[in-house]
């Protein structure tokens, strides 16, 4: 094979490479939607990319077919306003798909335990993770992987080890407001009101974006009554600890 043709051949293969890698990403944002519509309030999710609509999956699905070859069973795909027993079916279909286009990749696992928490099998999360974090993958991916462990650990009464898990990701990766929103809950259930503030006052000095500003209000409305009762504090109180800067959109 000449230089020339051998750059020819790199570039075809590097070609091919990249469009799988959109196909494995496409296939889970397809996955991403179906989980949102299942656990729009139970899992506490940290959106990558903003989902797609769910009417789209079915044309999604079909193109992934035509450029994979590999042809997947469509019946579970909702069309629109699915149960959360339909939307998780659709979500293991279409991880599936992502998980033939690209193998075990750490997205293809971290959207694995995330099913799995949907479904309530926390055992079989936690393996999940395990064999996600057992090979090396990057900060970011590691940090989702703790959080993911992190609530979890809240659903089990595993308040330390919630705040040991925190801990260790801020040293890694300071900021991540998900990480400290996890921690300030755990302080909350164990009633310590000191390091609460402690954890809210990092809450607010992270630099990390909001990303979807409109969940965030969601989330600290829905429980701020809950830390107020927790700590013995106004509900408004709690609402300030957990502001964000105006310019992001924050409660």
């Amino acid at each position: 094979m000449s230089p020339t043709e051998a750059m020819v051949q790199e570039i075809l293969e590097r070609s091919a490479h990249a469009g799988r890698d959109k196909l494995g990403h496409l296939a889970y944002q397809m996955a991403r939607t179906c989980l949102s519509k299942a656990e729009k309030t139970a899992v506490n999710h940290r959106w990558l990319e903003a989902p797609r609509d769910v009417a789209d999956l079915g044309t999604d699905l079909r193109h992934i077919e035509t450029r994979s070859g590999i042809v997947f069973d469509r019946l579970a795909l909702p069309l629109a306003n699915p149960s959360r027993g339909s939307a998780i079916a659709a979500a293991w279909t279409c991880l599936r798909v992502a998980s033939s286009i690209e193998g075990e990749t750490a997205r293809v696992l971290f959207l694995r335990a995330l099913v799995s928490q949907a479904e309530g099998d926390t055992e079989e999360v936690e393996q999940t993770l395990d064999r996600m974090l057992s090979v090396p993958v990057t900060r970011s991916w590691a940090s989702c992987a703790q959080e993911l462990r992190q609530t979890v650990c809240l659903g089990k009464g595993s308040f330390e080890e919630v705040i040991d898990l925190g801990e260790l990701t801020e040293r890694r990766s300071e900021g991540r407001l998900d990480t400290l929103f996890n921690m300030a809950t755990a302080y909350a259930w164990l009633r310590d009101g000191r390091n609460f503030k402690v954890c809210c006052e990092r809450f607010r000095r992270s630099d990390e974006s909001l990303g979807d500003s409109a969940r965030w209000s969601w989330l600290v409305e829905a429980e701020a009554a809950w830390f107020a009762d927790q700590l013995g504090q106004d509900p408004d109180s709690i609402r300030m600890a957990l502001a964000r800067p105006a310019s992001e959109g924050g409660a």
